[in-house]
């Protein structure tokens, strides 16, 4: 009987997905069409600003503006939202719909080896709210440490979010079981072969990052939880995908702990596909695991950083009117979600840019103060955003 339940559940599901995700298309289909017979907007007006994208920045940037008195046009491919397009849990949905970018990265020498041609999919918001929308709209404000570049960043936290948080079962035994261990993107050749003139040749694209998740078969638990194993398995900010091994011997020095083994946990020692000539739990096996499993958990950023192209008023170096405001300015990744971050930092370039294009315009920079905080080391720019 458990077993013809558990067939109808998945079948329902499937062929759920299969008419929201049709149904997506389609409502894509009629949008656009009715957003092109319907648009009003003349040739020959005059905006004080043109915003390129309407996701976390985008929107936050072009509200705080047009209530400052501004005239904002914000440019969007995708559009507006489908109905039920604000219930978080159906984010994944719209993953490789017509809503969804559906990047894929190069294929990768040293990592994503078991992947479809070595190639991680990186899902993009092509929709009103962009990739928040496919990424359950999660508001996560991370931790005090992670913005030493960026000062006042609590006086730009979104209005009306609380700081109740909730710790599960499994969060509380991590957290515990923690305290037992001890407390170049775009080259210039290619630029000039479309014609376009080069302005100024910045390192964009250098400083990729991206949090990472491997390890998702790794821990066995005993005990049966309301969470996904998942939830224990925190990821790594890498460049590029190149990464050491320190976070899986972590967790397996984890998983001893007294906290843990409450909850049966142990590790699966099944070599992983791929390295089975390597023995479990050396450093070659680890670094062979971590190439073969690598997942993004959909956060890269970093492309135009702070301080190597653009400045802390978020302005593109050697360019007058040209701004970047997104995840791409962040010099180094937050320790959740990037939603947060990337709202954060559109409302503090609005207040920047409300300000006198006089002030805007100075070209000192505001060096960043110095931190002992251990992910700093690499990451901390030598440029932050100043407090007003």
């Amino acid at each position: 009987m458990d077993l013809i339940i558990k067939w109808t559940a998945y079948w329902i599901y499937a062929i759920g997905v299969f008419f929201f995700i049709n149904y997506l298309n389609i409502f894509y289909l009629i949008s656009t069409i009715i957003d092109y017979l319907g648009s009003n907007f003349e040739n020959g007006q005059f905006f004080d600003y043109v915003i390129v994208g309407a996701g976390s920045a985008g929107i936050t940037l072009a509200s705080k503006l047009t209530d400052a008195g501004h005239k904002v046009i914000i440019i969007e491919a995708g559009g507006s939202a489908p109905p039920f397009a604000d219930i978080p849990v159906l984010a994944s949905l719209f993953q490789l719909s017509n809503y969804d970018w559906k990047y894929k990265t190069t294929s990768q020498k040293h990592a994503c080896k078991a992947l479809v041609n070595n190639q991680s999919r990186w899902p993009m918001g092509k929709i009103l709210g962009g990739s928040s929308r496919l990424n359950y709209m999660a508001y996560v404000e991370g931790h005090p440490q992670d913005y030493q570049w960026f000062a006042d960043y609590k006086s730009y936290k979104l209005n009306g979010v609380s700081d109740t948080r909730h710790c599960s079962e499994l969060c509380d035994k991590i957290l515990e079981g923690a305290e037992e261990i001890n407390q170049e993107a775009i080259d210039n050749e290619l630029l000039e072969f479309r014609k376009i003139k080069v302005i100024n040749d910045l390192p964009v694209g250098k400083n990729l990052v991206d949090h990472i998740l491997t390890g998702i078969d790794l821990v066995i638990l005993e005990k049966k939880l309301s969470v996904s194993v998942p939830e224990l398995l925190k990821p790594t900010s890498v460049l590029n995908y190149f990464f050491n091994q320190q976070g899986l011997k972590l967790i397996a020095k984890l998983v001893k702990t007294r906290a843990m083994k409450t909850l049966g946990a142990s590790l699966y020692t099944r070599p992983f596909p791929g390295c089975e000539g390597m023995k479990f739990g050396t450093d070659n096996y680890w670094r062979c695991y971590i190439q073969q499993l690598t997942l993004t958990s959909y956060h890269p950023a970093g492309t135009c950083r702070l301080g190597s192209v653009v400045n802390n008023s978020f302005r593109v170096l050697g360019t007058k009117n040209l701004f970047v405001v997104d995840a791409s300015i962040l010099p180094s990744l937050p320790s959740g979600n990037i939603n947060a971050a990337v709202m954060m930092i559109a409302s503090k370039a609005a207040d920047l840019i409300n300000k006198s294009m006089s002030e805007l315009n100075q070209t000192k920079n505001y060096f960043c103060p110095k931190s002992n905080y251990v992910s700093d080391i690499f990451n901390l720019p030598n440029v932050c955003l100043k407090s007003l």
